[in-house]
């Protein structure tokens, strides 16, 4: 995700726009500042403390998320945080804490609120009851040759809940209203657990949201190819999200809808995080941290779920 944004920010900002990366592997850090600009570090306090940055990028894992956002807290420094916003519910409430306190200008990550057709989707659903949601992710990750190996760990990638389900998740939260209680069911029927694989390779959840109405999901690393879609209904309505395919259709109290995403969301979200710094404007970001906590706090409810077999109430940050 770091070298995409950068790639995004060059495209939005001009030719080497970077003041400074830091990275624990001090080669990745010297590398990306060949092509992108900036001095490299290995320390992100001595950094800032030695950069003039206007905003910042964290694109650590999410066991890293805390002492790199307390740090822009206490600069005041705007900053923009890849999901998922931490990786347990003690963090995020100590981050969100901090955040709330320095009122500083920030984003988190959730890029599909970016998309335009996520925000017609929203509009057919304003006003309606929904009664039932159904999604599905999956792809090939397990097949991948993967450098990333913390994603495959539960203390510190989370699996297919923590860092990708969370995805849609957040927008059920955002479209359909919150989830309450959640309980979750994995397998390894292809690649048993061992010490570099502690997490199941396919999970469903069943939940229910708020408004009593109940949901299930599908995640799983094991197909080769990409599917990920989201579909609802109401009495009267159902329309579907298709992240794969690009559009979203259905039918609206009897009216055929569709709608497309055009643009990369992306670089949607990077544009607006930075037009929100430009104009001091908070209410432009789509995805707060206090919001984003939320959707954590349902994937982490799921994840406990999977360890005590056993539905999992969603619990507050």
């Amino acid at each position: 995700m770091a070298q995409r944004h950068l790639k995004t920010l060059t495209s939005l900002l001009g030719e080497k726009p970077v003041a400074a990366v830091c990275d624990t592997d001090r080669a990745k850090a010297s590398a990306a500042c060949a092509t992108y600009g900036g001095a490299a570090y290995e320390d992100v306090a001595l950094m800032l403390k030695a950069e003039p940055i206007d905003v910042m990028f964290i694109c650590t894992p999410p066991f890293a998320r805390e002492e790199p956002i307390k740090l822009c807290c206490r600069k005041g420094l705007p900053f923009f945080c890849e999901k998922p916003p931490a990786a347990d519910l003690k963090a995020a409430g100590k981050i969100a804490e901090a955040v709330a306190k320095s009122g500083v200008v920030h984003s988190v990550g959730f890029m599909y609120r970016h998309a335009e057709m996520v925000e017609e989707f929203k509009r057919w659903f304003e006003g309606q009851v929904v009664t039932s949601a159904v999604s599905q992710m999956a792809c090939g990750l397990l097949f991948e040759p993967d450098s990333l190996g913390w994603r495959k760990l539960a203390d510190q990638g989370g699996g297919p809940l923590l860092d990708q389900a969370i995805n849609l998740v957040d927008i059920i939260r955002l479209v359909a209203g919150e989830i309450v209680e959640v309980h979750a069911f994995g397998s390894n029927q292809l690649t048993p657990r061992s010490e570099t694989l502690t997490v199941p390779e396919t999970v469903t959840l069943a939940y229910r949201l708020a408004n009593g109405a109940v949901g299930c999901h599908y995640h799983s690393w094991t197909q080769k190819g990409w599917t990920c879609q989201l579909e609802l209904r109401t009495a009267d309505s159902r329309a579907s999200l298709d992240f794969a395919a690009g559009k979203a259709d259905g039918t609206i109290k009897g009216e055929a809808k569709t709608a497309g995403s055009p643009k990369d969301y992306y670089v949607t979200e990077i544009e607006r995080f930075l037009q929100a710094v430009r104009e001091k404007n908070p209410a432009l970001v789509r995805s707060t941290y206090a919001d984003a906590a939320k959707s954590l706090a349902v994937v982490l409810a799921a994840s406990r779920s999977l360890e005590t077999g056993k539905p999992e109430r969603v619990k507050e940050v």
